[in-house]
C-alpha cells in the first residue's frame, strides 16, 4: 500500500518535532553545478516539498513539476509551473520530462516497491535523473521509522551513472539515458 497524503507540518507538530532542515549552502552549491552540466527544459521532481530542491531546478529556467504527496507543501511551493498531489506509485501521467529528480524521496519508498519506482523514474525521464540520498552505510535506523536504506549503487549499475559525494553524509547518483 502506498503512502497517503498528509499534512506535512501537523505531521511534525504531532510528533514534537520540527520539519527538515534548509540545505546547507554547500548542498545547493554543488546540486547547481551539476545541473549546470546538464542540457534540460522539463522537471519532474519527485517530492518536492516546500522547493528547496525546486528553487535551485528554477534557477536553469526550465518548466518545473512537482509531485508530493502533502498538498500543504505543494501549496508552499512557489517554483512550480504544475503540481501533483500523488504518490510516485500511483502516478499514472504518460508525460515524459528531461530530468527527473528526487532528494531524499527513495529514502521513504519501501523495499518491496523499490524496482517498480525506479523502473518509472526511467520510463519518465528522457535524458537523466538525477538521485540525491544519504551516501551509502548511513544507517537510516537513525533517523526515522519511515526510512529504507537501498542500494542505490546496485539499482544503477547498469546504467550509465555517475556518483558524487556531496560532504560525507550525501549521495548524487547521476543517471544519462
Amino acid at each position: 500500500m502506498a503512502m497517503k497524503n498528509y499534512n506535512y507540518l501537523e505531521y511534525w507538530n504531532e510528533r514534537g518535532k520540527t520539519p527538515a532542515d534548509v540545505w546547507p549552502p554547500e548542498k545547493s552549491v554543488y546540486v547547481s553545478n551539476v545541473l549546470g552540466k546538464l542540457d534540460f527544459n522539463t522537471v519532474l521532481e519527485l517530492g518536492c516539498g516546500d522547493g528547496q530542491l525546486s528553487k535551485i531546478i528554477r534557477f536553469f529556467d526550465c518548466e518545473l513539476t512537482g509531485l508530493d504527496i502533502s498538498p500543504d507543501r505543494l501549496e508552499s511551493n512557489k517554483f512550480l509551473h504544475g503540481a501533483i498531489n500523488s504518490n510516485f506509485i500511483d502516478f499514472t501521467s504518460t508525460a515524459l520530462f528531461d530530468l527527473v529528480i528526487c532528494s531524499h524521496f527513495l529514502l521513504h519508498i519501501k523495499p518491496k516497491d523499490l524496482d517498480n519506482v525506479f523502473k518509472k523514474m526511467l520510463w519518465h525521464a528522457k535524458k537523466y535523473i538525477m538521485i540525491i540520498e544519504p551516501a551509502p552505510n548511513q544507517n537510516l535506523g537513525q533517523w526515522e521509522y519511515y526510512n529504507f536504506e537501498h542500494d542505490i549503487n546496485k539499482l544503477t549499475e547498469k546504467l550509465n551513472t555517475e556518483y558524487y559525494s556531496i560532504g560525507d553524509r550525501i549521495g548524487l547518483w547521476l543517471i544519462r539515458k
